[in-house]
């Protein structure tokens, strides 16, 4: 007597592997290809209604695993177990409702046969898409983050950004739960199907082999050097912790200098004032850099024309401004509260800070090289970074403050997200994290130094422009853009065909 295997074990299967696939444990270097199968095999064999709330308990229970840092990083905030457990639950939950959606999408794909692989695949990238948008968009750890450490997959983000590996992988995913359902049911072909698949793979992977042959051509090695001041979050707004502060930076800063770099660069709000505003600090940091006779990008709150911006600014060797940039993109519930009546003293840190104003340019810096510069939860967002080399960046720059993660997982799935960065605009990624991790990514995505995390530092590395825009660059999300309207045309054939479809004859 055969013993079938519950249909719970394939969405659980792929909930548990989708955690493995990500920091810390990164094994998506070779799990992420098969990670979306037992999902795959599974889904088709429930009713629409079970197949969505299945797809819904995997989503959750894959974000749950991932995203659990949610909870102490709310706690160490300030904020009460109840809340913090709520903050985990829906986020999660909410994250649950685009694997709902995939299970809709891979239950109007059944009948389809040759075609699925690619239905599907477009499926998962339409949804990645939607929710790097949806409100005010969350696009953490998308399927292409799993190759973060494999850069030899990940040319194809230069022509159609990190979707393009997302479809690829999605792709490999599909076309074997493809083979592996028609085995099962003992079809004598039962690979055949998949073959157009597998041969696109073969196609997509040959294209991708000749984009990492010819990496872009870089100008001049500059050198740079990150400094890492590793200062506890909930030290950073107390002014009896000031004075430490700032000896810790004009230590590291003056170790940076002694190597000579083109440019020192420190992280997110590194400066414990507000720039211009607070002029003693001011002129603290434009004495670092007159002495070094180095030019210093720094991160800064500040307080301009009555508006309160999160920003980044680079003081020149002669000790003054000579460029801002004002982050576009805020973190909520982080750097505004929705609902601010209700939920802004859920945080005491935020709270002191108040809510910040969003800027509206991507203006590029007139460094040593020509920076675009991120802040945080930017570099998350591949249009928003690809904004500054359309704009005439050549090396691109995220400054950060992890520290309200302090150890765990966070910060390294943050840093992976600049990896992709990297490899779409074809530039040099500088990534200045507080207490880590910080880094060089090169244009292939490949990293050449990092920090650990706690840990202050002082890290050198190339400080080198590259000037040819990639595909991506100049052409944005073209690629998504045709994975959505392939599921709307998918989605929309079924529905037809299913109306079409004559009703059971009546019994006798």
């Amino acid at each position: 007597m055969k013993r079938h295997i519950p249909l719970w074990v394939g969405p659980l299967a792929t909930a548990v592997l989708y955690v493995f696939c990500f920091p810390r444990f990164n094994a998506g270097g070779w799990l992420g290809w098969v990670v979306l199968v037992p999902f795959l095999l599974a889904i088709p064999r429930w009713p629409l209604k079970k197949a969505l709330i299945a797809g819904g308990l995997a989503g959750f229970g894959a974000h749950l695993g991932t995203l659990y840092w949610v909870y102490p990083t709310c706690r160490w905030g300030g904020v009460g177990i109840g809340v913090s457990a709520l903050a985990l639950v829906s986020l999660s939950a909410y994250l649950a409702l685009y694997w709902s959606a995939f299970a809709a999408a891979v239950k109007a794909g059944e009948e389809m046969k040759t075609a699925r692989p690619f239905f599907l695949a477009a499926a998962w990238v339409a949804l990645e898409y939607l929710r790097a948008h949806l409100l005010t968009g969350f696009p953490w750890l998308p399927l292409a983050g799993s190759q973060w450490l494999v850069p030899k997959h990940l040319p194809l983000a230069a022509i159609g950004g990190a979707h393009a590996v997302s479809f690829m992988v999605a792709l490999f995913n599909g076309a074997l739960a493809l083979a592996i359902d028609g085995r099962l049911r003992g079809e004598k072909r039962w690979a055949r199907p998949a073959v157009p698949a597998l041969l696109a793979l073969v196609g997509l992977t040959a294209w991708s082999v000749a984009l990492w042959r010819h990496p872009p051509a870089e100008g001049p090695a500059l050198r740079a050097a990150i400094v890492q001041g590793n200062i506890d979050q909930y030290k950073k707004w107390d002014q009896n912790y000031e004075d430490e502060i700032v000896a810790a930076y004009t230590a590291l800063t003056r170790t940076a200098a002694q190597e000579s770099p083109a440019l020192i660069v420190w992280p997110e709000t590194a400066v414990p004032g507000w720039i211009p505003n607070d002029v003693k600090y001011l002129e603290w940091v434009a004495g670092l850099a007159k002495a070094a006779r180095i030019p210093i990008l720094f991160g800064a709150v500040s307080r301009q024309a009555g508006r309160d911006y999160n920003a980044a600014f680079l003081m020149s060797p002669a000790g003054e401004l000579i460029g801002q940039y004002r982050k576009r993109h805020l973190v909520p519930f982080g750097e505004y509260a929705p609902f601010q009546k209700i939920l802004g003293r859920l945080d005491g840190v935020l709270s002191a800070l108040g809510a910040f104003d969003a800027g509206d340019e991507a203006s590029v810096l007139a460094g040593p090289v020509p920076l675009g510069v991120s802040v945080c939860f930017e570099g998350l967002f591949p249009g928003l970074v690809a904004d500054f080399s359309r704009a005439g960046a050549k090396v691109l720059v995220n400054i950060t403050n992890d520290g309200w993660y302090r150890d765990n997982a966070a910060p390294e799935q943050h840093f992976s997200a600049n990896v992709l960065r990297a490899v779409e605009n074809g530039r040099w990624v500088l990534r200045a994290a507080n207490t880590g991790i910080s880094g060089f990514i090169n244009p292939r995505g490949e990293i050449l130094a990092k920090t650990a995390l706690l840990t202050a530092a002082v890290l050198p590395g190339p400080l080198t422009a590259t000037d040819r825009p990639t595909f991506y660059v100049r052409h944005g999300d073209w690629f998504a853009g045709g994975c959505c309207l392939i599921v709307l045309l998918g989605a929309g054939k079924a529905l037809i065909q299913k109306r079409r479809r004559p009703f059971p004859a009546a019994s006798r």
